[in-house]
């Protein structure tokens, strides 16, 4: 499997659709993973990530009600997680909420 994953689950029958915000802190490239595969599913997102770059990774939840890609559309939690890539490997602590 090559690229660097980024992999979510929802929780929450709320329907709503969990969301990661991702931003590399070098570079300043950044987007969205979203999982609107309905409460107990997990999803994925592949990207390929610059090796040595740290990433920011923020948790929330999308409504569907405009496009996930606008970040003011995203109900991000203040939890935020740092992870550095490096060797094609993301390394850190997974992200939650509950």
């Amino acid at each position: 499997m090559n690229g660097d994953y980024l992999y979510i689950i929802d929780h929450r029958g709320d329907s709503k659709s969990a969301v990661i915000y991702w931003k590399l802190l070098q570079s300043g490239r950044h987007g969205v993973c979203v999982n609107n595969l309905g409460a107990g599913t997990g999803g994925t997102c592949n990207k390929n990530f610059p090796e040595g770059d740290a990433i920011s990774i923020q948790v929330g939840v999308w409504d569907g009600s405009s496009s996930p890609k606008t970040l003011s559309a995203l109900k991000l939690t203040k939890f935020d997680c740092w992870w550095k890539v490096s060797n094609g490997a993301v390394h850190g602590a997974p992200c939650s909420i509950f």
